[in-house]
């Protein structure tokens, strides 16, 4: 591989991994929101 390339498919890792960061993050966000509000939110039963 030349470097070039490397860096290229080293970039796209890091926007997969960007990517990935953002849908865990919310995740957590959600989680967090929901152990935080005492009333469970509709339509959840």
């Amino acid at each position: 591989m030349n470097p070039q390339a490397v860096v290229d498919h080293l970039a796209e890792q890091i926007r997969h991994l960007s990517v990935e960061l953002a849908i865990v993050k919310a995740e957590r966000d959600e989680l967090r929101n929901a152990a935080t509000t005492p009333e469970p939110a509709q339509g959840n039963q």
